[in-house]
């Protein structure tokens, strides 16, 4: 055979190829990622350089179809990148609780070689899966992608692709990728559709199977990742030049403000101790909004039984107090009416019994109208003194509300002592404070809208406040307890959203509030916890938040 040069993006797969896990090792092994032996390290490095050796010598010698061969190369640079994430994932087990700061520079290498991966490889994909912030984005690329778990990256990669899939066969041909990018993306791909099917299709059977379409997507998420991260190194390096972040210099700034209350002055200021660099999560919850299915919320929570573990079941005791006692009241006044008239049920109930019925309905009734919130207090005592960890239970969902509100940046309304002596913490509906209903009702148009409701963003704000808590306690517990409460309280929220919403799309917004709780908590636990312990000392929000911020630093900049 004859031998011939392969052209310039065949020999960018083989320096991608070789300088891959040499790469990898050099940017994880600073960051704490990779916790393999040093021999471990240096056999990676030289299998890549070989590997290299080997792909050059062959794009310097051999001949045959170009296409095949770039193919080969971008299989063989993609197992690469595979088997490096591979072994960030088992070492960072080994490492898991050792706070490191991040190398500036090993997050640059990473990000230019990451650029350079995607861009080679998938170049006409950049412009339908990066770079249009505040667009639609199913795949959430523009919503700290960093922060996200593999799962819930699989998990919208599966959607989008079932969703381009429209014949359910498998495979997306050409035409599905057109009408699917511009349906679900909103992105108009006329021109440039030849050239993403190209790219995508890499067996070139006319069809882009999971794996492939998958392979494209990871890929320019590896790049927003690495991008991301290395922003946010240079941001925790910068602020650490600027001043020294300790409780004392954050609790001097927070204790100026009145944090409860008053969300007029609450907002603005945590705003502004935001955009100075001294605060690092007021506001920060992600911002994606999908619908939850219960299959990702088992997935991402674990929950089996959702109803029991979230405590949604109600006792006994409340389901007479608040249904059983209605349905008396009703039955009741039906029988003193059925007494007083004369009629066939005479001859089958004697009107003495019926108006004795009738009377005794009434006077339950009244008693617990009269003393409801005594007897909501015996019970709820009752409950606290049948379950175990009561206390800390209790401490965990209030201190899981607090903490909720601040990280989706809702200031708090009150925090009060309940009849048992527990605190209870209420949050604003909006970030601009509670509903003014007479504006409220005077915006409601002919449709039904509600114009001054709540918008998406703040119903799925709300999702995560309620819903944290209880989500807090199934952490620890395996299950909570008046998760009846939250949920009830989410559902009064919600019906001051915009549009009506029925139970289905409760439901899901339930599910999201559940598992962005989950995600979250798992993010900052050593921070929940020092925050649960400041509860049970009786600290002042100022002293709350100074802790929470000062004891996720390390997470931040990690």
């Amino acid at each position: 055979m004859g031998k011939a040069r392969l052209g310039m993006k065949q020999v960018m797969f083989c320096l991608l190829v070789g300088t891959l896990p040499l790469s990898v090792d050099a940017f994880v092994s600073k960051t704490g990622l990779l916790g393999r032996s040093q021999s471990t390290r240096h056999l990676t490095c030289n299998r890549g350089h070989r590997k290299a050796q080997k792909l050059f010598l062959l794009a310097e010698d051999s001949r045959g179809e170009r296409q095949e061969r770039a193919r080969k190369l971008a299989d063989d640079a993609w197992k690469a990148l595979v088997v490096a994430r591979e072994a960030e994932a088992k070492a960072s087990t080994l490492r898991a609780g050792r706070s490191t700061l991040t190398d500036v520079s090993s997050e640059i290498r990473m990000k230019k070689l990451f650029g350079s991966f995607a861009d080679t490889l998938y170049k006409s994909w950049g412009a339908v899966l990066t770079g249009r912030p505040g667009e639609v984005d199913p795949l959430g690329m523009n919503s700290r992608i960093s922060e996200t778990s593999q799962d819930d990256k699989d998990f919208r990669i599966r959607s989008v692709f079932d969703r381009l899939d429209q014949d359910i066969n498998g495979g997306v041909d050409k035409q599905e990728l057109l009408q699917g990018l511009k349906t679900i993306m909103n992105f108009e791909a006329d021109n440039t559709i030849d050239d993403l099917f190209d790219e995508a299709d890499a067996n070139g059977d006319g069809l882009i199977q999971y794996e492939e379409f998958s392979r494209v997507v990871n890929t320019y998420m590896a790049k927003m990742e690495s991008v991301e991260l290395a922003e946010r190194a240079s941001q925790a390096q910068q602020l650490s030049q600027r001043f020294s972040r300790s409780y004392d210099t954050v609790y001097a700034e927070l204790n100026e403000i009145n944090l409860i209350g008053d969300a007029n002055a609450t907002v603005p200021a945590l705003d502004r101790l935001k955009q100075e660099g001294k605060l690092l999560w007021w506001n920060s919850a992600p911002r994606i909004s999908q619908d939850t299915t219960p299959q990702r919320m088992l997935s991402v929570t674990g929950m089996s039984d959702p109803d029991k573990q979230m405590g949604i079941s109600v006792d006994s005791f409340s389901k007479f107090r608040y249904q059983g006692v209605g349905v008396l009241g009703i039955t009741g006044a039906l029988s003193l009416i059925l007494a007083g008239f004369p009629g066939p049920w005479l001859y089958l109930i004697p009107p003495d019994l019926l108006a004795g019925y009738g009377y005794i309905t009434l006077i339950i009734n009244i008693f617990v109208t009269v003393f409801g919130r005594q007897l909501d207090g015996l019970n709820e005592k009752r409950i606290l003194d049948q379950t175990s960890n009561s206390g800390d239970r209790w401490v965990r969902r209030e201190a899981g509300r607090f903490i909720g509100a601040y990280l989706c940046g809702l200031p708090l309304e009150s925090i009060l002592p309940d009849r048992n002596g527990y605190s209870i913490v209420k949050v604003f509906s909006k970030r601009s404070g509670n509903f003014d209903l007479e504006k409220l009702r005077a915006s409601v148009m002919g449709d039904g809208f509600i114009p001054e409701g709540l918008t998406k963003q703040e119903m799925d704000r709300q999702s995560i406040v309620q819903m944290f808590g209880p989500v807090a306690e199934y952490i620890k517990y395996g299950e909570a307890t008046f998760g009846y409460r939250y949920f009830r309280q989410l559902d009064l929220e919600l019906d001051l959203a915009q549009s009506i919403l029925d139970r289905r799309a409760r439901q899901i917004q339930a599910r999201y509030g559940i598992t962005m709780s989950f995600q979250i908590i798992k993010q900052h636990e050593e921070g929940f916890e020092k925050v649960v312990d400041a509860f049970k000392r009786g600290c002042q929000p100022a002293e709350i938040i100074a802790i929470f911020e000062t004891a996720s630093l390390s997470q931040r900049v990690e």
